[in-house]
This record gives C-alpha cells, structure tokens and sequence, in this order.
C-alpha cells in the first residue's frame, strides 16, 4: 500500500470512533488490517498492520456473514480464521480513517507479522517521524 492510495472498505470487524479492524481492498487486493496504535488527540491517523487475503477466503467470509449466524460463537471464530489466513506484511501503514488514504508506509527494524498488538506501542509516533506525517 503507497502513500496515497485510497482504500475501500469491504466489511468492517470492529470500529471505535472510525474502523479499527476490516477488511479492505486497494488496488483490487483484499487486506485484512488490525489497527495497532492511533493519534489519541484526533483518533483519525491510525497505525494498521496488514495481511494480504485471497479472494476466495474474503469471498467466502462474505457469504457467510450474508447468510448470518445461528452459532454466536462461529463469527468469531471466522474472524479468528481470517487473521490466521492472511499473509501479513512486515510494515505498518497510516491510514486516515476519514477519508480512507493511506497517508504513510514504515518498514520496522523487527518482523510485525506475529507481534501482538500490545508490543506496537508507539508505533504511530514512529511511523510519523520516519514518513513526516
């Protein structure tokens, strides 16, 4: 994802103020992004690690959610399965929750496909000072 790009939302998992996790498309590849850190005074810029998702998996999730869910358990578990599907970048991404622009692109010094979420804090400050966001 460049500096740039418009993202399009696809299904949004979670949202706290603006999306926090989803899946997206940009360019015609789908992404799940699971949002790490944010600006806490403006809540819009947001720090999102990204997996690359197959069609068919995004596909699938999709019709699943069409058709709903009798199991209360089972959407969880599907999100779960997504995460666990995706082929996750070793960068985090600014994106703009508002207008849905990815406003920078870091490469850290460290692997951030299997970090828990807790050990990116600081991210956003991080990825601001390297792209001059």
């Amino acid at each position: 994802m460049n500096p740039g790009s418009t993202i399009e939302t696809v299904y949004i998992l979670d949202d706290y103020l603006g999306m926090t996790d989803a899946i997206i498309r940009v360019g015609g590849d789908a992404f799940l992004i699971e949002s790490v850190d944010w600006d806490p005074v403006t809540t819009h810029p947001r720090v999102f690690r990204t997996g690359h998702l197959a069609d068919d998996i995004v596909d699938d999730f999709m019709a699943d959610v069409r058709r709903d869910y009798c199991d209360l358990t089972r959407k969880a578990t599907q999100v779960a399965s997504l995460g666990e599907q995706a082929d996750w970048a070793e960068a985090l991404v600014v994106i703009d929750v508002r207008t849905a622009e990815v406003l920078a692109q870091h490469v850290p010094g460290e692997p951030v496909r299997h970090r828990a979420r807790d050990a990116f804090d600081g991210a956003l400050l991080t990825v601001a000072r390297t792209n001059g966001c």
